[in-house]
């Protein structure tokens, strides 16, 4: 049977202990869904999932028209270095080539790809991220990762072409409470509007909502009300 990338990335993040890596490892979770497309089943395509720098598996039929879908993200936004690598059947009519990151400072960076190619088209595509190289004379923007306490006045340097300053603002759960987690700093000027795109619903126990602006903007752009499991209520989403 094919499984969709959301279950894979479930079995994958239960393994997460700790209330604060299990928050920053949502981050993974739900960015992916967004952009990670649901499988289908007679184009054939690899299928795997691993949280290392790649992986393999059989091959599986896929619905006609569908394409194959490689996303790879990175994160250190818990700790050092950790991994999610997927190749899967995606949906060819709603496949991007997506590349987004957005860095907090202090080493705390989230940078993830996507791929649509098809058969041995795939097995050349770079299975790695490209270097996000800083410009000291470059972008300047806030900096902030704070969950229930007001951010401090901290800058960074920003890294990558094509970046902004951003905030992310949502309500999660920590420590059996209610509160609002404020993300500052340099992202991809695309991932406003990556989570603009995902309405995946994961579960129906709860409704949590996310607000993405860039500095300078005169609204909102991306607000919107997505759902995910009890165990993803304690964790940190964008």
């Amino acid at each position: 049977y094919n499984r969709t990338p959301s279950q894979g990335l479930l079995r994958i993040h239960h393994r997460m202990s700790s209330l604060r890596s299990d928050n920053m490892q949502a981050l993974l979770q739900i960015f992916l869904c967004f952009v990670l497309l649901a499988t289908g089943s007679c184009l054939q395509c690899e299928t795997c999932q691993s949280n290392k720098t790649s992986c393999t598996g059989p091959m599986e039929n896929c619905t006609e028209g569908d394409t194959c879908v490689i996303g790879i993200v990175q994160s250190s936004l818990s700790s050092g270095p950790e991994y999610m690598f997927q190749k899967s059947c995606g949906k060819s009519s709603e496949c991007d080539n997506v590349h987004m990151h957005f860095d907090l400072g202090n080493g705390h960076m989230y940078h993830m790809i996507q791929h649509c190619c098809t058969e041995e088209a795939c097995s050349n595509i770079a299975t790695t991220l490209p270097t996000l190289e800083k410009d000291p004379k470059g972008k300047r923007c806030p900096a902030c990762d704070s969950i229930g306490d007001p951010c401090k006045r901290d800058t960074m340097e920003c890294s990558g072409k094509d970046t902004d300053c951003f905030i992310i603002i949502t309500n999660v759960t920590s420590n059996g409470k209610l509160a609002k987690h404020t993300m500052k700093g340099c992202g991809s000027k695309n991932m406003c509007l990556v989570l603009q795109g995902g309405r995946q619903e994961i579960s129906e126990e709860y409704k949590d909502k996310i607000t993405c602006v860039f500095s300078g903007a005169s609204q909102v752009l991306a607000s919107f009300l997505t759902t995910f499991s009890s165990f993803w209520i304690l964790k940190l989403l964008v």
